[in-house]
């Protein structure tokens, strides 16, 4: 096999790896019921909602911390964060109710940052959009795989609630540790990679200052529909067996995984092709136009199961297309174009991060309103409202981010080139 289809394809396999590992320590307590009051609400709520803090901040740190994180200290801060998470979740098992709280915000902080850690191996290759499409993948199933693990550690092995995440995820853990060692061991992007996907630097706050004024007006664009696609797709996925109990489907535990499969293979399909296309500025608006399909798609699925032309499953189905249609190139893939296009000095970490921690923020805050405040609304209704919002909202900002890079493409090429 030649050594850069070897490298491809074992970056690949390990960076999936890692990640569907990292899920196993970060989903499977959203399986549980967990509803025991505490102080005047479903503990699984608070257990919800403090990961996302715990995760939010990990996002605003990460800004700084994975833009300009060296190769030699990648493997060391991923082997601290899974430890971290691992004792979170054995704090969860044993603590009393009040400190369970506290241990879902340390799990939340512990695996914020592995996304960008993971993403700095991959960035900057020729193989860049199949890696990040096949890597985000990893969430897509992911997170409903290691529930239904969760649910059936539960029903058939009798685990108790409390102790279900901490299982679920030592099940993964020879899996992180062969993968984290065998990822920091492939080789760096070569010279030709380099030379058609611009090589990629450390940053330090000068370069980030930077970076921003070149081209923050379209990513802030972009990061706000991302605030508010982190916030539907977090509601869609901490909650699921709520949604597919709502729209009663007696077993939620298969639908996890099954609903999911088929919209990985699509997302993956798609974005291959787009890898295809050498011109990276074109490859970079022709993922701008998947955004705002995807996020048309979103409100399509949600008014067509309104009016009965859709099974529970099928608008469960293209709900979840929709929405990763628009979210995974956002976490990946996008800016790596961006950056190649423009010749930009650093990294895709820096931009990812920066979308993230204003995603993370508002998923946050949405957790507390809806859920904390005195709405009555179901979580089903949640979604339905909160997707017509979103594809609106969402398809707006990616149509006008499209036209803010066809306008000035040409001058941001010149000032890069400076």
């Amino acid at each position: 096999m030649h050594k850069a289809l070897r490298t491809s394809v074992l970056l690949g396999l390990t960076s999936f790896s890692i990640y569907f590992g990292m899920y196993a320590l970060r989903k499977p307590f959203a399986a549980g019921v967990w509803d025991e009051l505490l102080w005047g609400f479903p503990l699984k709520i608070w257990l919800v909602s403090a990961q996302l803090l715990g995760y939010a901040a990990a996002k605003w740190w990460g800004i700084s911390y994975v833009s300009q994180v060296h190769r030699a200290q990648q493997k060391q801060a991923l082997l601290v964060m899974f430890s971290m998470a691992f004792g979170s979740l054995l704090l969860l098992a044993i603590a009393p109710t009040p400190i369970k709280v506290g241990a879902m915000v340390l799990n939340g902080l512990s695996l914020g940052m592995v996304w960008g850690v993971i993403f700095r191996y991959l960035e900057g290759r020729r193989a860049t959009e199949v890696l990040g499409i096949f890597l985000s993948c990893s969430f897509v199933v992911s997170s409903g795989a290691v529930k239904s693990l969760g649910l059936w550690l539960i029903q058939n092995l009798g685990i108790e609630e409390s102790w279900m995440p901490l299982v679920t995820g030592l099940c993964f853990a020879p899996v992180l540790l062969l993968s984290v060692g065998w990822i920091d061991r492939l080789p760096e992007p070569s010279e030709s990679d380099r030379a058609v996907r611009s090589e990629r630097n450390a940053m330090k706050r000068s370069d980030r200052r930077e970076m921003l004024r070149h081209v923050g007006i379209g990513v802030g664009l972009i990061a706000v529909a991302y605030v508010l696609l982190t916030g539907l797709r977090d509601v869609r996925d901490n909650f699921a067996v709520e949604l597919w109990e709502e729209l009663g489907v007696t077993d939620p535990a298969a639908k996890l995984t099954q609903s999911e499969w088929p919209i990985t293979i699509i997302v993956l399909a798609v974005f291959a092709l787009i890898a295809g296309i050498r011109d990276n500025g074109k490859a970079f608006s022709a993922m701008l136009l998947v955004l705002v399909f995807g996020s048309l798609l979103i409100g399509f699925s949600a008014h067509a199961y309104q009016v009965g032309w859709l099974s529970p499953y099928l608008f469960m189905f293209l709900l979840g297309l929709g929405l990763y249609l628009a979210y995974i190139p956002i976490t990946s893939i996008l800016f790596d174009r961006l950056i190649a296009a423009l010749n930009l000095n650093g990294n895709v970490g820096f931009f990812i991060y920066t979308a993230d921690a204003m995603g993370y923020l508002g998923t946050t805050v949405l957790m507390f309103v809806f859920r904390f405040g005195e709405s009555e609304t179901s979580w089903l209704n949640l979604l339905y409202n909160f997707s017509f919002i979103v594809s609106i909202v969402c398809g707006g900002l990616f149509i006008a981010a499209l036209a803010w890079f066809q306008t000035i493409y040409t001058r941001f090429k010149h000032i890069a080139h400076a």
